[in-house]
């Protein structure tokens, strides 16, 4: 799942509001106080890194040269990163999470919801559990 191009300036406001935030807290040191400089860089590398674990490449790479990082292309590394992604988060067409083979049934009812979510967690407590929720303006109450 990649997030719609018009998201991508949303990361990168986000790592300026970062900037503003670490720039106060050094503004704001006392003399003397130790101050790890390291987060702004961090967070480039992380929102960089997560966009190629998404499959988002070319992005990735635009704004790895908007930021003045190295940006290494590597096919390899970007097939690992696929799979990691994959085995990490549950994809759109699994049905089938630890002793959950079927995916359930929607459902409106609050009653319902907790009574079938004690149930899943009562099936298999180690498991992964996510869920995919929509509001909508149809005039139904639900979960």
């Amino acid at each position: 799942c990649s997030p719609p191009r018009r998201q991508y300036p949303i990361i990168e406001k986000q790592i300026e509001r970062l900037d503003r935030a670490f720039a106060k807290v050094k503004e704001d040191l006392k003399d003397g106080e130790e101050y790890d400089d390291s987060g702004p860089s961090e967070a480039r590398d992380f929102a960089i890194m997560r966009l190629v674990e998404m499959g988002e490449a070319e992005a990735a790479h635009r704004l790895a040269k908007l930021w003045g990082r190295a940006f290494i292309y590597d096919d390899d590394e970007l097939a690992k990163l696929a799979k990691k992604r994959k085995e990490k988060y549950l994809q759109w067409g699994d049905t089938s999470v630890g002793s959950q083979t079927v995916a359930p049934d929607v459902s409106s009812d609050p009653a319902l919801f907790l009574v079938e979510f004690e149930a899943m967690l009562q099936s298999d407590p180690d498991s992964p559990i996510g869920f995919d929720c929509e509001f909508g303006d149809e005039g139904t109450q639900g979960v």
